[in-house]
Protein backbone atom coordinates (compact mmCIF):
# COMPACT_ATOMS: atom_id res chain seq x y z
CA UNK A 1 0.00 0.00 0.00
CA UNK A 2 1.46 3.35 -0.91
CA UNK A 3 -0.04 5.97 1.36
CA UNK A 4 1.43 9.71 1.08
CA UNK A 5 1.08 11.82 3.98
CA UNK A 6 1.03 15.47 3.53
CA UNK A 7 2.82 17.62 5.89
CA UNK A 8 0.78 19.89 8.31
CA UNK A 9 1.33 23.47 6.96
CA UNK A 10 3.04 26.06 9.64
CA UNK A 11 0.03 28.80 8.87
CA UNK A 12 -2.03 25.67 10.76
CA UNK A 13 0.34 25.40 14.02
CA UNK A 14 0.35 28.93 14.29
CA UNK A 15 -3.70 29.43 14.25
CA UNK A 16 -4.14 26.85 16.26
CA UNK A 17 -1.79 27.74 18.78
CA UNK A 18 -3.35 31.38 18.89
CA UNK A 19 -6.55 30.20 18.92
CA UNK A 20 -5.99 27.93 22.21
CA UNK A 21 -4.30 30.80 23.89
CA UNK A 22 -6.67 33.20 23.21
CA UNK A 23 -9.72 30.28 24.26
CA UNK A 24 -7.95 29.91 27.21
CA UNK A 25 -8.16 33.49 28.61
CA UNK A 26 -12.03 32.86 28.24
CA UNK A 27 -12.04 29.57 29.78
CA UNK A 28 -10.33 30.67 32.68
CA UNK A 29 -12.66 33.72 33.20
CA UNK A 30 -15.53 31.19 32.86
CA UNK A 31 -14.12 29.18 35.80
CA UNK A 32 -12.78 32.02 38.25
CA UNK A 33 -16.29 33.26 37.30
CA UNK A 34 -18.65 30.02 38.32
CA UNK A 35 -16.08 29.14 41.38
CA UNK A 36 -16.90 32.48 42.30
CA UNK A 37 -12.39 32.53 42.53
CA UNK A 38 -11.79 35.30 45.58
CA UNK A 39 -8.44 37.18 44.23
CA UNK A 40 -10.16 37.02 40.37
CA UNK A 41 -14.26 38.32 41.78
CA UNK A 42 -12.28 41.49 43.82
CA UNK A 43 -11.75 42.84 40.43
CA UNK A 44 -15.41 43.65 40.30
CA UNK A 45 -17.90 46.27 41.91
CA UNK A 46 -20.69 44.73 44.07
CA UNK A 47 -23.13 45.66 41.14
CA UNK A 48 -21.04 43.40 38.27
CA UNK A 49 -21.31 40.28 40.86
CA UNK A 50 -24.78 40.98 41.22
CA UNK A 51 -24.64 40.46 37.55
CA UNK A 52 -22.75 37.53 37.44
CA UNK A 53 -24.52 35.92 40.22
CA UNK A 54 -27.54 36.63 38.85
CA UNK A 55 -27.31 34.21 35.53
CA UNK A 56 -30.23 32.13 34.58
CA UNK A 57 -29.50 28.07 33.84
CA UNK A 58 -29.69 28.99 29.99
CA UNK A 59 -27.27 31.46 30.45
CA UNK A 60 -24.41 29.99 31.78
CA UNK A 61 -25.22 26.80 30.07
CA UNK A 62 -24.66 29.14 26.67
CA UNK A 63 -21.83 30.54 27.81
CA UNK A 64 -20.34 27.35 28.76
CA UNK A 65 -21.03 25.89 25.29
CA UNK A 66 -19.50 28.76 23.75
CA UNK A 67 -16.13 28.35 26.30
CA UNK A 68 -15.53 24.86 25.96
CA UNK A 69 -16.69 24.61 22.07
CA UNK A 70 -14.07 26.84 21.25
CA UNK A 71 -11.46 25.28 23.26
CA UNK A 72 -12.24 22.08 21.76
CA UNK A 73 -12.49 23.58 18.25
CA UNK A 74 -8.76 24.82 18.70
CA UNK A 75 -7.54 22.02 19.84
CA UNK A 76 -9.32 19.47 17.21
CA UNK A 77 -7.62 22.10 14.78
CA UNK A 78 -4.30 21.45 16.39
CA UNK A 79 -4.91 17.83 16.23
CA UNK A 80 -6.45 18.31 12.41
CA UNK A 81 -9.69 16.85 13.73
CA UNK A 82 -12.79 17.46 11.17
CA UNK A 83 -14.75 18.09 14.66
CA UNK A 84 -12.99 21.43 14.63
CA UNK A 85 -15.75 23.16 12.20
CA UNK A 86 -18.77 21.87 14.41
CA UNK A 87 -17.20 22.73 17.65
CA UNK A 88 -16.47 25.83 16.50
CA UNK A 89 -20.28 26.02 14.98
CA UNK A 90 -20.98 25.30 18.73
CA UNK A 91 -18.83 28.10 20.17
CA UNK A 92 -20.74 30.38 17.70
CA UNK A 93 -24.02 29.47 19.09
CA UNK A 94 -23.37 29.82 22.24
CA UNK A 95 -21.98 33.39 22.30
CA UNK A 96 -24.91 34.06 19.81
CA UNK A 97 -27.37 32.83 22.76
CA UNK A 98 -25.13 34.48 25.46
CA UNK A 99 -24.97 37.96 23.97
Amino acid sequence: MNQSTTKTPIHLWIVGFLAVLWNSGGAYDYIATQMRIESYMAAFTPEQLEYFYSFPVWMDAAWAIGVWGSILGSLCLLFRKAWARWMFAAALLGLAVST
